[in-house]
């Protein structure tokens, strides 16, 4: 907040508190009055993480909800430019940097594979809920259909002789319209879908980590048959559980493209431009499209109002609520906040209540990002310790001698470092094991956040022995 307000000039609000309140139910009326102006400026959101990579891969998707939301990131990455790795390929294009002996994809082999092929991530889709459902219902009702009849007398059969022409006498018809009850059912066909995933994003490069982001959606499909009575058994063909699933993930497709790419909208906002202040100066700027040159315009009027003596409360206001508005804008929601409850102070309304719930919003999705890199922060050094194990000498020889025998700790140190699903399996897949499965032994697994995917095949490895 850039300095205080004299209690004096509060007292000078009062009778500017109906002004503005007539001015924003009619703004367009009253805004040459309160030296309000309209711009449409263009607010820049930036990514929620900024890959610095040209290539980006995706690992083989294990079921219908991981596959759609894979196949959503692989046509969003492509569409902006990035060399996309999927599946199979992946599998193949790691393999080449995995010494015969290395036991599977461990997380050396990754960063091996993403030094050598230049700035790359690999993006991990978890699959938590896949579930689909369908169901059937109908319900009859009284139609009104409307039935036209045609009524007449018969032809007369009479007949006359004009100069050799016969002529017939045609009967008169009559088309009336009937309106009549019909009996109906509406037979609908419902196919649902809930799916909750999670990404996770690995930097090959940079040896970095984001933790898990997770996102939820769901969509109701139906088709509808009407018939009339009697109706038979015939029923509409309900949408594919595989429909259903696909409608449900591009609903997500939106919040995908806000995590990695930046995005731009258009909106219109109310700035005040009095010639006092130099407040004129900073709405040009903001006419210009220029955002930054009018949050550095508008921090020197506030300075310049707060030095003059002679300036009004309404006018000082203004320029609070000038300077609260380009910050909300430009990244800085807690100074907006507290310039924007300045001028709630000076000259309350609906035009500076909605600034202050921008800048709220502006303020929960900036704590949001900071508690993420935070979090980013956490994993990587989880994955800098398991990284060290693997590329230890005695860990190494270890590996060459085929003594490394794999525990149930192991399995949960990999899931708490992070590591995707495809790691884990092919470690399984690679070394030996001494798992303990016993009923508790399974919950415990599934309570550090072990995949099912990932205790099936800890069974298997057990049942190979």
């Amino acid at each position: 907040m850039l300095g205080g307000v004299a209690p004096a000039r509060l007292m000078a609000t009062a009778f500017l508190t109906g002004a503005i309140g007539l001015a924003v139910g009619g703004v367009a009326a009253n805004a040459q009055l309160l030296g309000l102006r309209e711009a449409e400026v263009t607010i820049q959101h930036a990514p929620l993480i900024d890959i610095g990579a040209d290539t980006v891969f995706l690992p083989e998707p294990l079921d219908q909800c991981e596959e759609e939301l894979s196949r959503t990131l692989a046509t969003l990455f492509f569409r902006a430019g990035f060399q996309v790795v999927e599946g199979a390929r992946l599998n193949a294009v790691l393999s080449e940097h995995a010494s015969p002996s290395s036991g599977g994809l461990d997380p050396a082999v990754l960063m091996a594979a993403g030094r050598a092929l230049g700035p790359s991530v690999l993006i991990e889709v978890r699959s938590r809920v896949c579930e689909t459902r369908q169901d059937r219902s109908e319900q009859s009702r009284l139609s009104h259909r409307q039935v036209r009849t045609t009524t007449g007398r018969a032809a007369s059969g009479s007949r006359a002789t004009t100069e050799d022409l016969e002529v017939e006498e045609e009967s008169e018809a009559t088309e009336s319209v009937t309106t009549v009850e019909v009996l109906v059912v509406d037979r609908v066909a419902r196919t649902g879908a809930t799916v909750t995933l999670s990404i996770r994003v690995f930097d090959l490069t940079n040896d970095r980590v984001y933790g898990e982001i997770p996102l939820s959606s769901s969509a109701n499909l139906r088709e509808e048959l009407t018939l009339e009575h009697p109706w038979g058994d015939d029923w509409p063909e309900a949408p594919t559980p595989e429909q259903a699933v696909a409608a449900a993930v591009r609903k997500l497709a939106s919040d995908v493209n806000r995590l990695f790419f930046s995005s731009s909208e258009r909106r219109s906002v109310w700035f005040y431009n009095n010639d006092k202040c130099g407040l004129e100066s900073a709405y040009r700027a903001l006419r210009a499209d220029s955002l930054d040159r009018a949050l550095e315009l508008s921090i020197q009027n506030l300075e310049a109002c707060r030095q003059d003596p002679r300036i009004k409360n309404r006018v000082l206001g203004n320029a609070y609520q000038n300077l609260g508005l380009t910050q909300t804008f430009t990244g800085y929601p807690e100074e907006a906040l507290a310039n924007l409850r300045e001028a709630a102070a000076l000259r309350p309304g609906r035009i500076v209540t909605e600034a202050i719930a921008d800048a709220e919003k502006a303020l929960e999705e900036h704590e949001a990002g900071r508690r993420f890199r935070e979090r980013v922060v956490a994993v990587q050094d989880a994955w800098a310790v398991l990284v060290e194990r693997f590329e230890a000498p005695g860990a190494k020889a270890a590996e060459e001698q085929g003594t490394e025998v794999l525990s149930n700790a192991d399995i949960v140190a990999m899931v708490e470092a992070g590591l995707p699903d495809a790691v884990i399996l092919a470690r399984i897949e690679n070394a030996a094991a001494e798992f303990s499965l016993r009923t508790d032994d399974l919950k415990a697994l599934s309570d550090a956040g072990v995949s099912e995917s990932v205790i099936v095949a800890m069974i298997a490895a057990v049942g190979r022995k």
